[in-house]
């Protein structure tokens, strides 16, 4: 961080204009600077005390899921009461259900597969059987021998039991179709990195009503194009690598779907779905959780995940203390993702990473992701280089960041609520874009971060529509919690409908050359930070320029407005300053120092108003000083002790009289010593 070009906080400047305390200099220079009629602000909802800002809309909830409310934002739950419950084996707690449900059918009475297809052969399995020819009565007795004698479009059917192979391989229109998932085990002894317990290498075949797992090997994998594999009511646990391998081009339809536990190899690589080169995955009604590394990956171009109903839940992170993501989208590859909750895992919930690569997220939760052993990261979703669309979504308690885009990817927010997003080692920012990225966000309340709700920083862009940024609160450190912050050249926040209320610090932050520029926008109630200092609407420094147009800035502290530092710009356009009090710790420890701008400028920035009012102000309306620059048009100063604070040798004080009403002031000018407040603001942490 630079070093302050201000020693202290209170900084005392003497100036040249020859005002004193005495009451008949000062009435003289009060008359000298009534420049006659204010004019109108043009703030069509002032009366309202906010813009007409659209709510984010998360509703209606999917089947079975229930509608939340917390004051004025709503948004679904996918579990009841009590959240998702620890289920018996055999057994998964799939979103919008109330309870553990068996995976598949339920276990029946007797050994044998309920409902099976009167319109197709049936061959039966027993395991352990001999001398079988697959009838009910004298079944075949391992999973491979029947796969040699059943017929395209057969099915065989498994009684209860374990059924050990070296490997079986499926055969093209054959169903395996267990008893019940819960106590039909497929599995094998025979340990291998390079296939699965079951394997689909061609064709189309289906699993049904089957556990598979309990092995050093991976647990089904599906190659090929042309190659269909379908799962219905199907676990794989505790396998080796990879639970599910869908590669080469082989698609995967999945339908009541429970991958658990599967172990990493000495290296800690694992995935619980793996869908790579030109391969497809559609799946619903799944529940991925307690896995190793990436519950999901989705990589290469050309590889689709379609995903729908599913809870990723409690990824574990590797050996280094990094991963245990939910879904990764690599290297130009796309995934789809509706009705949807990831919850508990760590580092990154979501990724998507290269040129090319894609994702979406829509009617989702994201919540409570983990950092990384050493503290950082823990984000709800990050993009780099890729393209990802969130919508309707529920982001919560994550930490670091809640939705991150950087090194020029972009991010499309639209109906979110991000909210409780924690410090890792430096911050807990709601929206971050960096790097190049390019975030867009629409209808959107980001609220309870700690650091900044939305941060711009080397090159990053965002475009706010309808967006309230709240509650605020300090990163690690105590530092920051500001509203939004915009910092390094070529970085900028635009956006409309705008609402900052209750954040810490600063309500908005332009440095370094970054730019933000708002329409229609509130900037209320700022808080001081824990000193008892600061608490302002707005401040811009070291190149840093803001325009704000259509803006009340409400019960604001220290100052609403302050600029500082050359190459430093705002300008403020039909703006409304009201209620500006002093520091909060005015009555202790800074009672030399109170402070109490409407709008100041100071170290050689420059600060324009047009069609504006500042009123009731606890010190000073306007303040100028060291070097700042000031200019005011066609407004109205009331209710100060001060109206105009000027602090500048020589200042040509026209500049500040510019069709501007002083009315119903203590004093409309004076140039007495006054303490300038800290123009050189730490930047968030990052």
């Amino acid at each position: 961080m630079r070093a302050s070009a201000l020693a202290t906080a209170a900084l005392f400047i003497a100036t040249s204009l020859g005002c004193s305390d005495d009451g008949e200099a000062g009435r003289e220079r009060d008359a000298s600077l009534d420049g006659g009629s204010s004019g109108t602000v043009a703030i069509p909802w002032l009366a309202e005390g906010a813009p007409p800002v659209a709510w984010p809309r998360l509703t209606p909830c999917p089947a079975g899921w229930r509608e939340r409310s917390d004051d004025d934002i709503t948004w679904c739950d996918p579990w009841p009461e009590g959240g998702p419950q620890r289920c018996a084996l055999g057994q998964a707690h799939f979103p919008g259900e109330p309870a553990c449900a068996p995976v598949g059918d339920p276990c029946p009475a007797d050994e044998w597969p309920r409902a099976l297809p009167t319109d197709r052969e049936v061959l039966y399995v027993r395991p352990g059987a001999t001398g079988g020819d697959g009838t009910r009565d004298r079944p075949f007795g391992t999973v491979p021998e029947a796969m040699v004698a059943v017929r395209p479009g057969g099915v065989l059917a498994l009684a209860k039991g374990t059924y050990d192979s070296a490997f079986t391989f499926l055969r093209d229109g054959v169903t395996v179709w267990g008893a019940c998932a819960g106590e039909t085990l497929l599995t094998s002894a025979v340990s291998s990195t390079s296939s699965g317990v079951v394997n689909a290498p061609a064709g189309t075949s289906e699993l049904r009503n089957v556990r598979i797992g309990d092995s050093a090997r991976m647990g089904v994998t599906a190659a090929n194009a042309g190659t269909t594999l379908r799962l219905e009511g199907v676990i794989v646990s505790n396998a080796l690598l990879s639970g599910i391998a869908v590669v080469a081009g082989a698609r995967l339809e999945a339908r009541a779907l429970a991958v658990q536990a599967i172990r990493a190899d000495p290296a800690g690589n694992a995935v619980g779905l793996y869908v790579d080169t030109r391969s497809q995955a559609a799946i619903a009604r799944v529940v991925i959780q307690d896995t190793t590394y990436v519950a999901i990956q989705v990589s290469a171009a050309g590889s689709i995940l379609r995903m729908e109903g599913a809870a990723v839940m409690r990824t574990q992170p590797a050996p280094t203390g990094q991963h245990g993501h939910a879904v990764v989208v690599v290297d130009g590859a796309a995934a789809e993702i509706s009705d949807s909750v990831a919850d508990g895992n760590h580092d990154a919930a979501f990724i998507a990473d290269g040129a090319g690569t894609s994702l979406r997220l829509e009617g989702c939760v994201v919540r409570d992701t983990q950092p990384r052993a050493d503290g950082t990261f823990g984000e709800g979703a990050r993009t780099t280089g890729a393209a990802s669309t969130v919508l309707r979504t529920l982001v919560a308690n994550n930490h670091g960041t809640g939705l991150d885009v950087g090194l020029s990817g972009s991010m499309h927010v639209e109906d979110v609520i991000v909210t409780g997003t924690q410090a890792d080692a430096t911050t807990g920012n709601g929206l971050e874009t960096e790097s190049g990225g390019q975030l867009d966000v629409a209808r959107a309340v980001i609220e309870h971060s700690h650091g900044v709700g939305v941060d711009a920083f080397e090159g990053g862009i965002a475009r706010l529509e309808d967006v309230v940024i709240r509650n605020t609160e300090a990163g690690a450190g105590d530092r920051a919690g500001y509203g939004l912050s915009a910092g390094d050249s070529s970085t900028s926040i635009e956006g409309a409908r705008v609402v900052l209320e209750h954040n810490r610090k600063l309500g908005i932050l332009a440095a370094d050359e970054g730019s933000v520029v708002l329409e229609d926008v509130l900037v209320r109630d700022t808080q001081p930070e824990t000193s008892g200092q600061f608490g302002r609407a707005l401040h811009a420094q070291h190149g840093g320029t803001v325009v704000l147009r259509r803006a009340l800035l409400d019960r604001n502290r220290e100052a609403a407005v302050t600029a500082s530092f050359a190459a430093t710009a705002v300008r403020l356009e039909d703006v409304v300053v009201r209620d500006t009090m002093e520091r909060a710790c005015a009555a202790t420890t800074c009672a030399a120092t109170p402070a109490g701008f409407g709008v100041a400028s100071y170290l050689q920035a420059a600060v324009t108003l047009e069609r504006f009012m500042i009123t009731r102000t606890s010190l000073c309306g306007v303040h100028v000083a060291s070097d700042g620059g000031l200019d005011l048009h066609w407004g109205d100063i009331s209710m100060a002790a001060i109206g105009a604070c000027v602090q500048v040798p020589d200042y040509d004080v026209a500049r500040l009289n510019d069709r501007v009403s002083y009315r119903d002031n203590g004093v409309n000018l004076q140039s007495s010593m006054l303490p300038v407040p800290e123009g050189d603001v730490e930047l968030p942490p990052r």
